[in-house]
C-alpha cells in the first residue's frame, strides 16, 4: 500500500524507461568517449571476478563511483 501512495510500480518502470531512453540519447551523441570507457571497464570487472568475486568487494566502488560522475557529466552535456 505504501508503494501505491508514493506512485507506484508505474512510476518505478517510467523511471526506468527514461533512465535508458536517456542512455540511449548520451550514447548516440558521444560513442566514442562511451566505447572507449567499456573497453577499459570490461577487462577491469574480468580482473575483479578472478579471485572467487572477492576483488568486487573491493574494487568496484572506485569504477562505479567514477562511472557515475562521467554519466552525470556526459548527461549535462546531452
Amino acid at each position: 500500500m505504501a508503494a501505491e501512495k508514493e506512485g507506484g510500480v508505474g512510476t518505478l518502470i517510467q523511471q526506468r524507461l527514461t533512465t535508458i531512453i536517456t542512455w540511449l540519447a548520451t550514447f548516440r551523441s558521444n560513442r566514442l568517449v562511451l566505447l572507449v570507457w567499456v573497453l577499459l571497464f570490461a577487462p577491469l570487472l574480468f580482473v575483479e571476478m578472478i579471485p572467487l568475486f572477492l576483488g568486487l568487494l573491493v574494487a568496484r566502488r572506485v569504477p562505479g563511483h567514477v562511472k557515475w560522475h562521467l554519466n552525470r557529466r556526459a548527461v549535462m552535456a546531452t
